[in-house]
C-alpha cells in the first residue's frame, strides 16, 4: 500500500528509428513520456537540441484505408503487425493505391447500381401517388402542344391558385390524404406549350416542387408500378453480384488489410509524440518514467529495434528524494480492498512522489466514520448489497459501487453494537444495555438506559475523543511526510508538526485531567514546557529556519573557501590530457589554475552535484568520451565537474541531466579569495547575515503577526476538534428518524398490519436514501477539512503511460 516506485529511462538512437521507438514505447504501455523542452529543471544543454517538426504523412493514408474498409465492409479489429515490413509512408501509399486500382471498376459499378436503384425507389413512390390515373404515360409524354409537370404543392399554397385563374393552366390533384400527406398536394398541371414559361414561373412562386418521372414508363400508373418493380428486381440482382465480387476480394484481403491498417494507425498516432523527442548530431533522445517492476519488460520491447538503446537510472538518490530535475509521476499501489478509496484521494490531488499515500488511512477512517454515523445492521447490509449489485453490472461503471459495499458492511458492524436492525432495537442488545457499559457510565441496573438519547452526552464526548485521536494521527502523518520530503519547518516547527502536536496534546490532556480532578494539572512547569515553549517555537519558526539555513551555508562556504583553488587545480591537471588531445593550447603549465577552465576552446565543462546512486551509474557509460571528477561528498550527493569535447558536449549534457545532475556555480567562482581593505582574504560570495525576523517592518509588527497566526492556529485546533461532534449528532439523528418511522408505523396499525409494514419499508428506504447520502458527504467533509488539511500535499502528477488508442474492437 504505497506509491509505485519509478525509474527514469532514456531512449536514444538514430533519428531514422524514432518512429519505431515511439511506437514500441506505446506498445509497452508503461512509459510516461516527459517533454524534452520546457520541462521543469531542464537546463543543461537545451540550447543544443532541436525539435522533430514535420507533417504527419500517415494521417491521410489512414483515412483512405478506412474508406476502403467501408467499401469492403471490413470490421477494423486490432491485429498484431510484427510481420508487416512497411515502415514509411511511401510503402503504405503504394499498397493503398494498388487496392484502390483493383477496386475501381467494381466501385463504379456498385455506385452506379446503387444510384439507379435509389432512383427507381423514388420513382416507384411517386408513381404510387398517381394510382387511379388511367392515362398512358407514353401518350402523355408525346403531347406536342401541351406541357405537363408532375410534383407537389404546399397545402397552404393550393388555395392561392384561384388568384391566377386568368392564366392558361389546369391542375389535377391526386387523392393522397389517405396517405397522411396532407402537408402537400400532389398532382399534375397542364399548360399550352406556347407561353409555358410564364405558368412554370407562377407555380415556382407558389413553391411547387417538380418531380421528373422516368420517360421509359409505359401504360397506366398501375402498369408503370409493375414495370418499376421488375426493374428494381433486376438492379437488386446486379448489386448482389457486385457485393459477391466484393466479398471474394474481402476474403482474400481482410487479414493482411487489418495488420497493415493497425500498423499504419499506430504509426500515425505515435507520430504526434515526436515533439517530445530531442535531436542532436543526428540522434534522438526520449526521456520518461517507467515503473521499476516494468523496466525489464520495457527494455526488452525496445531491444528489438536496431541501433536503439535504453538507459535506466533511478529518479533520485533515494526512493523518497524530491530534488529530481523532473518530478516523477505518481501511480498509487494498493490492495483490492483499499483501492476503491483512491477515488477520494485523487479528487483532492495525488500525493507527491516519495510522499505518503493516504489511501489506507482514508479507507479506514472513512469506513469508521460512516459506520458510526449510519449504524444499522439492516440498512447497512442493504447499502452493501446495492453496491454489490451495481458493481456486478459492469456497464454502469460506477466507482462508488465498491465503496458502498465496504461502508455498508461497516455500518452493519456498528449497527450490531447499537442493536439496530432497520430501526428495531429489540432483536439485538445495544451496547449501552450491557451491564459493564452502563455501570461504567454511572447507571444502576434498575435505571439502565433504554435508548441512545439517554447517553447523548457520552456520545458527544466520545465523538470529541475520536476527533482528538484522528487529529493526533494526522499530525504524526504530517511529521513523517515532512521528513520524507525534507520540509523540516513544517515537520518540526509548524502547527501540524512536532511543536503543534506537543501543544495540542498537552492542552487536551491537561484539560481532561482538570475535569477529572487530577492534581497538578496545568502546573507552572507543565504550562511553560509543554504549552508556552511550543507556542514560541511556532511563532519564531521562520527566524529559526533562516538561522539554521545560514549556519549550514556558512559551514559549507568555509569548506569551499579552503579547498576551492586546490580542487580547481586538481581537476584542471586531470583534464590536461583530454584538452591536449583536442588541440587546446590554453593548458601549458604543469599545475594549471582555475583560470584555465575559462580558457578552454575545444573542451566544455559543467560543475554541480549528483546523487550517489547516479554516480554509481556512470560506469555504465565508460564508452562515452567524457570524464567526471568528484570534488567532495556529503554522504548523499557527490559534487564535481564533468568535461567532454565541445562537439560531443550536448550529448553528455543530456545524459548528465537524465542522471539528475544538478547544475551549480563552480567553486572557484563561488569562493575565490579576494583581499579586503585590510589586506585579508575573504570569500567573494560571502553573504550577509539573514534577518532573524519576518519582514513586517518592525519587531512590533513581527510580534503582532506572530500572535495573530497563533490565534488562528488555536481556532483551527478548536474548530477541527469540535467538528467531530457532528458524529454524535448524526448518531442521534439516525435514532430519531427511526423513532419517527416506528411511531408512523404504529399509527397505521403496527407490525401486524399491511399498512404498518408498508410504512416501515417506505420509512427505511427514505432514511437510507436521505441519511445515507448526507452521512457520506459529512464523512468526506471530515476527511478533507479536518484531516487532509493537516498533512496532505496533493501536488503529484498522475502516471499516464503513452498508449495507442486505436479505438478498434479487440474482440473476435
Amino acid at each position: 500500500m504505497s506509491i509505485e516506485k519509478m525509474s527514469l529511462v532514456s531512449v536514444e538512437g538514430p533519428v531514422k528509428r524514432v518512429n519505431r521507438a515511439l511506437m514500441k514505447s506505446c506498445e509497452a504501455g508503461c512509459f510516461h513520456i516527459i517533454p524534452s523542452f520546457g520541462s521543469p529543471g531542464e537546463e543543461a544543454g537545451s540550447q543544443h537540441f532541436s525539435h522533430l517538426k514535420s507533417k504527419n504523412l500517415f494521417s491521410p493514408l489512414v483515412t483512405r484505408m478506412e474508406n476502403i474498409a467501408s467499401l469492403l465492409r471490413i470490421k477494423l479489429t486490432y491485429a498484431k503487425y510484427d510481420d508487416v515490413r512497411m515502415s514509411v509512408a511511401v510503402d503504405f501509399a503504394k499498397y493503398i493505391k494498388d487496392l484502390e486500382t483493383k477496386l475501381a471498376a467494381v466501385t463504379y459499378r456498385k455506385e452506379d447500381a446503387e444510384k439507379e436503384l435509389s432512383h427507381l425507389i423514388q420513382s416507384g413512390a411517386h408513381v404510387d401517388l398517381m394510382t387511379g390515373m388511367n392515362a398512358d404515360f407514353q401518350r402523355v409524354y408525346r403531347m406536342k402542344y401541351i406541357k405537363l409537370r408532375f410534383g407537389r404543392l404546399p397545402a397552404d399554397s393550393y388555395p392561392k391558385l384561384q388568384f391566377f385563374e386568368d392564366r392558361q393552366w389546369i391542375f389535377f390533384p391526386f387523392e393522397t390524404e389517405k396517405r397522411a400527406l396532407t402537408d402537400y398536394i400532389w398532382g399534375v398541371y397542364f399548360t399550352p406549350s406556347a407561353g409555358f414559361e410564364e405558368v412554370d414561373e407562377m407555380f415556382r412562386s407558389l413553391y411547387f416542387e417538380r418531380v421528373r418521372m422516368p420517360d421509359f414508363l409505359v401504360g397506366t400508373a398501375e402498369e408503370a408500378h409493375l414495370q418499376i418493380e421488375e426493374l428494381r428486381g433486376k438492379m437488386d440482382n446486379v448489386l448482389e453480384s457486385v457485393y459477391a465480387e466484393v466479398e471474394v476480394f474481402k476474403q482474400d484481403t481482410e487479414q493482411e488489410f487489418r495488420k497493415i491498417y493497425s500498423k499504419l494507425r499506430a504509426l500515425s498516432d505515435s507520430f504526434d509524440l515526436r515533439s517530445n523527442a530531442a535531436v542532436v548530431g543526428g540522434r534522438f533522445f526520449i526521456s520518461g518514467y517507467v515503473p521499476k517492476k516494468s523496466v525489464v519488460r520495457f527494455t526488452e520491447t525496445l531491444s528489438s529495434i536496431e541501433e536503439v538503446s535504453v538507459v535506466t537510472m533511478p529518479p533520485g538518490r533515494t526512493d523518497t528524494d524530491v530534488s529530481y530535475f523532473i518530478p516523477p509521476p505518481v501511480k498509487l499501489k494498493n490492495n483490492r480492498f483499499v483501492r476503491p478509496f483512491e477515488m477520494f484521494v485523487k479528487m483532492y490531488g495525488l500525493p507527491g512522489y516519495g510522499n505518503i499515500d493516504p489511501t489506507p488511512f482514508v479507507a479506514l477512517t472513512y469506513m469508521i466514520l460512516y459506520g458510526v454515523m449510519f449504524a444499522d445492521v439492516g440498512q447497512g447490509l442493504f447499502v452493501s448489497l446495492l453496491g454489490l449489485i451495481i458493481g456486478l453490472r459492469t456497464h454502469f461503471k460506477q466507482p462508488l459501487a465498491p465503496i458502498m459495499t465496504r461502508i455498508g458492511f461497516s455500518a452493519a458492524l456498528f449497527g450490531a453494537l447499537n442493536g439496530s436492525v432497520f430501526g428495531n432495537e429489540e432483536i439485538l442488545t445495544p451496547f449501552f444495555r450491557w451491564p459493564t457499559v452502563y455501570t461504567a457510565l454511572g447507571f444502576s441496573e434498575s435505571a439502565a438506559p433504554t435508548s441512545l438519547f439517554q447517553i447523548s452526552t457520552t456520545l458527544l464526548i466520545g465523538a470529541l475523543g475520536l476527533g482528538f485521536l484522528t487529529i493526533v494521527v494526522t499530525m504524526v502523518l504530517n511529521v513523517v511526510s515532512s521528513i520524507r520530503i525534507r520540509d523540516y519547518t513544517s515537520g518540526f516547527l509548524g502547527p501540524s508538526g512536532v511543536a503543534g502536536l506537543v501543544f495540542y496534546v498537552s492542552v487536551v490532556a491537561g484539560g481532561a485531567a482538570k475535569v477529572l480532578g487530577v492534581k497538578g494539572a496545568f502546573s507552572l512547569e507543565y504550562v511553560l514546557l509543554l504549552i508556552v515553549l511550543p507556542l514560541l517555537i511556532m511563532m519564531f519558526a521562520e527566524p529559526i529556519t533562516k538561522a539554521a539555513e545560514y549556519v549550514d551555508k556558512r559551514i559549507h562556504r568555509e569548506g569551499v573557501g579552503r579547498n576551492s583553488i586546490l580542487l580547481a587545480n586538481i581537476a584542471a591537471s586531470r583534464i590536461a590530457g583530454l584538452a591536449g588531445n583536442t588541440g587546446n593550447s590554453a593548458i601549458s603549465a604543469a599545475n594549471p589554475t582555475a583560470a584555465h577552465f575559462t580558457s578552454f576552446r575545444y573542451v566544455k565543462y559543467q560543475c554541480g552535484s549528483m546523487s550517489l546512486s547516479s554516480y554509481g551509474k556512470l560506469s555504465a557509460f565508460s564508452s562515452r568520451n567524457f570524464f567526471f571528477f568528484p570534488f567532495d561528498s556529503d554522504g548523499f550527493r557527490v559534487s564535481g565537474v564533468y568535461l567532454a569535447p565541445a562537439e560531443q558536449f550536448p550529448g553528455t549534457d543530456r545524459l548528465m541531466t537524465l542522471l539528475g545532475f544538478r547544475k551549480e556555480r563552480p567553486p572557484w567562482e563561488l569562493a575565490v579569495p579576494k583581499p579586503d581593505d585590510d589586506g585579508n582574504n575573504t570569500a567573494a560570495s560571502d553573504e550577509k547575515e539573514p534577518k532573524t525576523r519576518k519582514s513586517h517592518g518592525s519587531i512590533v509588527g513581527f510580534i503582532g503577526m506572530g500572535l495573530l497566526e497563533l490565534f488562528e492556529a488555536g481556532l483551527t485546533y478548536l474548530s477541527n476538534t469540535m467538528s467531530f461532534m457532528r458524529i454524535g449528532g448524526f448518531i442521534l439523528s439516525h435514532a430519531g428518524l427511526m423513532l419517527v418511522v416506528e411511531i408512523l408505523s404504529e399509527m397505521f396499525g403496527g407490525h401486524e398490519t399491511v399498512g404498518g409494514i408498508i410504512t416501515i419499508i417506505v420509512g427505511n428506504l427514505f432514511v437510507i436514501g436521505m441519511e445515507g447520502f448526507l452521512v457520506g458527504i459529512q464523512a468526506l467533509r471530515l476527511e478533507y477539512y479536518e484531516m487532509f488539511s493537516r498533512f496532505y500535499r496533493g501536488d503529484g502528477k498522475p502516471f499516464e503511460p503513452i498508449v495507442l488508442d486505436l479505438n478498434l474492437d479487440t474482440s473476435d
